[in-house]
């Protein structure tokens, strides 16, 4: 039969049922050697009794390269089984499969132990990892989990990360029947050259962030606050203002704002319906200067001013309805000596065209003019007015 993994090699199961519908039970046995699942091979051996009401596992056990998984214990059927005694360990079982190609190594060893009644047993789980350089072999941070629960109570006791000098650590609490909620998360000195995934799309890029959040209230209306503070950063060497981001979250509303020197971002998102958000720019308060000399496609633009307004709707269940509308008042900069400056004029779009009114690049004696609409998609018409003559150089640079 077709399967929704790929799986190849040999499985044996023997086993016995024994009684009437009224007094069922049965012995199970299956065993492995060479079973290959995607691109892990497996050995595996399990050995069971059940009964109508309890499922008794004498032996169970996964061995593979990525690590090793062992279960022993009782599981009760419904609420007239025997009580829970079940115990799972794991031994360097390596979570890379999973996490994709970072790079690192997470051998995860640790113990989940549930033991009570039926309806309402309680559950402890302590697991541990180190973060290791899959190059070089050696350590650069690590994980621990504790965990414990009853019935539909959970608690995170602590879960925390360390990675080079940063570390991130959450603690938490959930009441599945009322629904009330309660966390808090923390961390601090993480850089973000040590962040693998971010660290390869943004290269050259550093910094270090701290991140305080809380959440509280009940999973159908939770109340959410967030700070995220992103200090000395560059990018390629060249400096970029401390960065800030605040949110805040009541009811079915959540509000946010960002800041470098001051604050230059503010938006909102409705949580309900399409989830429409909002994004609202201030130009004047960026630190464009910084900002451009930051990166290298962009590090010959010299913008001495500028100001204006920025915004972006969307709907987050649905982002191809992004829209976007620039006024910008004043531009202007220096390029190769000469003078530069583009007069009020607008922009608006979707993800097909943007639309551009009176647009004027003005280099002293050198004027153009551009207007009409500009489309994204390869099958799009262009409706654009071009008028004036410009020295070629300061276009490029621009």
């Amino acid at each position: 039969p077709a399967l929704p993994v790929e799986a190849e090699g040999s499985l044996d199961v023997a086993g016995e049922v024994k009684g009437d519908a009224q007094d069922v039970s049965a012995t199970a046995r299956a065993q492995s050697d060479g079973l290959r699942i995607q691109s892990e091979e497996y050995g595996f051996k399990v050995e069971l009794e059940l009964d109508r009401e309890t499922i008794r596992i004498s032996e169970a056990e996964v061995l593979a390269e990525s690590g090793t998984m062992f279960v022993e214990g009782r599981v009760p059927i419904g609420s007239a089984g025997q009580d829970w005694a079940l115990l799972a360990r794991l031994e360097a079982f390596d979570l890379a499969e999973f996490t994709g190609d970072m790079g690192i190594e997470i051998p995860v060893g640790g113990v989940l132990e549930v033991r009570g009644k039926p309806g309402s047993p309680v559950w402890l789980a302590a697991f541990q990892a180190p973060f290791i350089d899959g190059e070089r072999s050696s350590p650069v941070g690590a994980l621990s989990l504790k965990a414990s629960g009853q019935g539909k109570d959970a608690r995170l006791e602590e879960l925390k990360v360390e990675l080079g000098d940063g570390s991130l650590s959450a603690s938490g609490h959930i009441q599945l029947e009322t629904g009330d909620i309660s966390g808090q998360v923390a961390g601090s000195g993480i850089r973000l050259e040590d962040l693998t995934p971010l660290a390869n799309e943004l290269e050259g890029l550093g910094g270090t962030a701290t991140l305080e959040a809380g959440i509280q209230g009940s999973l159908s209306s939770p109340e959410i606050e967030l700070s995220l503070g992103l200090t000395g950063l560059s990018t390629a060497g060249s400096p970029i203002p401390d960065f800030s981001l605040s949110l805040e979250s009541k009811g079915d509303r959540a509000e946010f704002t960002g800041s470098f020197r001051e604050p230059f971002l503010n938006g909102s998102c409705v949580l309900e319906g399409s989830f429409p958000l909002r994004f609202e720019v201030d130009v004047a308060s960026l630190p464009i200067p910084e900002l451009l000399a930051g990166f290298r496609e962009t590090s010959s633009v010299k913008v001495v001013t500028a100001a204006g307004q920025v915004r972006l709707d969307l709907s987050l269940l649905d982002p191809a309805t992004l829209k976007y509308e620039a006024e910008l008042e004043a531009v202007a900069g220096v390029q190769g000596g000469r003078n530069w400056q583009v007069p009020p004029f607008s922009v608006k779009g979707d993800l097909e065209a943007v639309h551009v009114n009176a647009l004027r690049l003005i280099a002293g004696e050198d004027k153009i003019e551009i207007d009409g609409r500009l489309p994204l998609g390869a099958d799009g018409e262009v409706d654009l007015q071009v008028k004036g003559a410009m020295d070629l150089g300061l276009l490029d640079a621009v």
